[in-house]
C-alpha cells in the first residue's frame, strides 16, 4: 500500500491540482494507496478546499510548525507500506504509483525508491526540462559504503522520493526546528543506512517552479551558509547514531 502525503502552507492556488492528481492515480491504478492531506496552519483558502473533497482524503490540520512537523504529522497518521512525502504545490503524473509499488514489491529491502521529474511552470504548463536531464537505466543499488564516504548522493527533490515505512520509522521523527524546510536532505541521507536505493528512469512527478518557491529568490549568504552547515554537522550526528543502532558501519565521526 502507497500512502501519499501532502503538506501543504498556504499553497491554494497550487493544492487542488496536486490533490487531483493523487486522486486520479487512485482511479487509474491496482495498487492500493490513501491520500493523506495535511496542512499545516494555512492562512488563505487552503483548508476550505481540502474540506471540499470530503472523505476522499484523510485531512490533517494542524498550526504551523514548517514542514518538518508537516512530514512528522503524516506519517503518523499514514497506513501505508511506503510513503511519498508529496509538495502541495507538485503534482503526481500518471503511471507512477504502479512504477513504486512495482519497485518495492519486486526489490529485497529498499528504503527509498526515487523517479525522475518533468518541469512545470505556475499554470501548470511543461517546460521541457528534467530532472535529472538525462535518461538513465533503472537500477537497485546499495548505497551505504558511498555515504560513509560522501555523506550524500544525487537525488530528485523531495515529492519523487518514495520511503519504505519500516525505513522511515527508524529516522523520524524529523527534528522540526532546524527542518521547516529541506527534509528531503534528511530523510535521503539516513534512509539508506537501512537498505538500498531504487533509481527508477521514470518520469513521475511534475515539478513546479513558481515564484513562491522556497529557494526562489533565496540569498546565498552567510546565514545560508551557517544553515546548510549546522544541518550537515546533525545530519552527520544522526546518520553516526542511526548506523550504531543498526550494527553496521557508519560514517568516520569527524562530520566535517
Amino acid at each position: 500500500m502507497i500512502s501519499v502525503c501532502i503538506n501543504n502552507y498556504n499553497y491554494e492556488r497550487f493544492l487542488g491540482a496536486a490533490i487531483d492528481s493523487v486522486l486520479a492515480e487512485q482511479a487509474r491504478t491496482a495498487s492500493p494507496m490513501e491520500l493523506v492531506v495535511v496542512d499545516d496552519g494555512s492562512t488563505d483558502g487552503s483548508r476550505r478546499i481540502i474540506e471540499s473533497y470530503g472523505e476522499r482524503l484523510r485531512a490533517v490540520l494542524t498550526a504551523n510548525g514548517g514542514q518538518a512537523a508537516a512530514f512528522n504529522a503524516g506519517f503518523a497518521v499514514a497506513r501505508g507500506d511506503a510513503v511519498l512525502f508529496l509538495d502541495a504545490d507538485d503534482v503526481l503524473l500518471p503511471g507512477v504509483v504502479d512504477a513504486v509499488a512495482a519497485a518495492f514489491a519486486t526489490t529485497p529491502r529498499p528504503a527509498k525508491v526515487q523517479v525522475r521529474m518533468a518541469v512545470i511552470d505556475a499554470e501548470g504548463t511543461p517546460t521541457g526540462e528534467l530532472i535529472p536531464g538525462r535518461p538513465r537505466p533503472s537500477r537497485t543499488v546499495d548505497l551505504r559504503d558511498h555515504l560513509r564516504r560522501f555523506r550524500s548522493y544525487p537525488w530528485p527533490p523531495s515529492s519523487a522520493n518514495a520511503y519504505d515505512a519500516a525505513a522511515l520509522r527508524e529516522v523520524l521523527p524529523i527534528p522540526e526546528p532546524e527542518y521547516r524546510g529541506s527534509c528531503d536532505s534528511y530523510l535521503s541521507e539516513l534512509v539508506l543506512y537501512l537498505g538500498s536505493l531504487v533509481d527508477l528512469d521514470v518520469v513521475g512527478v511534475g515539478y513546479r517552479l513558481h515564484s513562491s518557491n522556497d529557494y526562489f529568490g533565496t540569498p546565498l549568504d552567510a546565514t545560508w551558509l551557517r544553515t546548510k552547515m549546522a544541518r550537515l554537522v546533525r545530519n552527520h550526528e544522526r546518520a553516526v547514531a542511526v548506523a550504531a543502532r543498526l550494527g553496521v558501519p557508519g560514517p568516520p565521526p569527524d562530520p566535517l
